[in-house]
């Protein structure tokens, strides 16, 4: 759903954003999900049941999610469930929407808002909205990483480009799961060759665009252009110096290049700009550690620890933030608990398993760590440079398995090059 205007407030689901004159608020992922099941049913009751198969298919949580989503809404909006003008609830029924929607293109000059509908170039014609649909789809498939919510990512872009090929953000989006194909779960094949050729196009439509700039930093990176990926980076934020994905890719270039205490900074700032982001705090606390700074890595991960708990009534089988919220236990001393929780993630069969092998490294686990990681190399982990400067890896490297698989990915790394 594209942007609209809903009794006197602009709504922009690209950023989550609600507006109203100087007012701006951000929802969370679920609260604007529930929002736009609401205004999609035009005014319908809509049962509770519906509304939690359609916020969270295949996923099974309790009533009590969807409460607090509808309670969210109702603070963000300034609306009174005794006297409700937006969301009102239906005893015994369930939850309508009371302000019709309006699509922010009819409503910008009687309500003052200025246009931020997605244009697919500034001139060109504005992208269907079943497509923008498409794009964002693919954009949360992104950020909850893995091998196949990259590759379904991947496929929903390509999509998008092909439908609508003079919309640049699909590029910029396409260009960066390939390129995270490449590093984290697929190795070999084209992946970086498409990535560029991804930002080729779309730079070739918008220029200026600072997605597509951050985009193509994480590619030169993934191919270890070090002065280009930080060049790219910069221009980027020079256009958007507020955008939380830029400052997250840089962060992870940063550490990629052995360039920790830039990596931290950029890290927590992305986490700064997005207040539900836990794995930049993570990879932020990894930086840490490695500068010898433990009272902030702590920080870090006490931070991410109360926003994976909260993540995880949403998604409670998200497979990152359960591998990360075990690392969380051990920092603070839960040791037994956190072997326990992971117990259960071992059988999962994805490169990102990677997070796994750190938290056993970590733990003293040696021997399953060794095996672990050989299974998620195995499975396409490709990032030579990340391993080698993590320091929760740091357990690991006197032993020979390591150095073989170290070996692997140097090899790998060097078919890589010729290609």
């Amino acid at each position: 759903m594209g942007p609209f205007c809903l009794g006197g407030w602009a709504v922009n689901p690209a950023t989550r954003q609600i507006s109203q004159g100087e007012r701006s608020r951000r929802l969370s992922p679920k609260a604007l999900h529930v929002l736009t099941v609401l205004v999609e049913a035009q005014g319908s009751v809509l049962t509770r049941e519906t509304l939690l198969d359609r916020v969270w298919p295949e996923v099974t949580v309790g009533e009590e999610v969807l409460t607090q989503a509808i309670a969210e809404l109702r603070r963000a909006f300034g609306d009174d469930a005794r006297k409700p003008q937006f969301f009102d609830t239906v005893h015994k029924a369930g939850y309508r929407i009371l302000q019709p929607a309006q699509p922010r293109s009819g409503a910008e000059a009687r309500q003052g808002v200025s246009p931020t509908a997605p244009d697919s170039r500034a001139e060109g014609r504005p992208i269907e909205l079943d497509a923008y649909a498409r794009f964002l789809e693919a954009s949360q498939a992104f950020t909850h990483g893995g091998a196949r919510n990259t590759q379904a990512a991947i496929a929903m872009f390509a999509e998008v480009v092909d439908s609508h090929p003079d919309y640049a953000p699909a590029y910029a989006g396409l260009a960066r799961a390939e390129a995270f194909a490449d590093m984290y779960y697929s190795a070999g094949g084209d992946h970086l060759f498409r990535a560029y050729d991804a930002c080729e196009r779309g730079l070739n439509i918008d220029p200026q665009s600072p997605e597509l700039h951050s985009a193509l930093g994480i590619v030169y990176s993934a191919s270890g252009d070090v002065e280009r990926s930080y060049g790219s980076f910069q221009t980027a934020l020079r256009g958007r110096p507020d955008c939380s994905l830029t400052h997250y890719l840089l962060g992870r270039a940063c550490f990629a290049a052995g360039d920790f205490s830039p990596a931290a900074a950029m890290l927590e700032q992305a986490a700064r700009l997005d207040p539900e982001d836990f794995h930049s705090l993570l990879l932020a606390g990894k930086a840490r550690r490695r500068i010898g700074d433990p009272a902030r890595a702590r920080a870090n991960l006490a931070r991410a620890k109360v926003r994976i708990e909260h993540y995880l009534l949403a998604y409670p089988g998200d497979f990152r933030a359960l591998c990360d919220q075990v690392s969380c236990l051990l920092e603070f001393g839960e040791r037994d608990e956190a072997l326990e929780q992971a117990d259960a993630l071992f059988e999962h069969s994805d490169p990102m398993s990677y997070y796994l092998v750190c938290f056993l490294a970590r733990a003293g686990e040696v021997t399953p760590a060794l095996a672990l990681l050989e299974r998620a190399v195995e499975e396409g982990w490709s990032h030579l440079p990340v391993l080698q400067r993590d320091p929760d890896i740091d357990p690991l490297r006197g032993e020979a398995l390591y150095r073989r698989i170290e070996q692997t990915l140097e090899a790998r790394s060097a078919s890589g090059a010729a290609r």
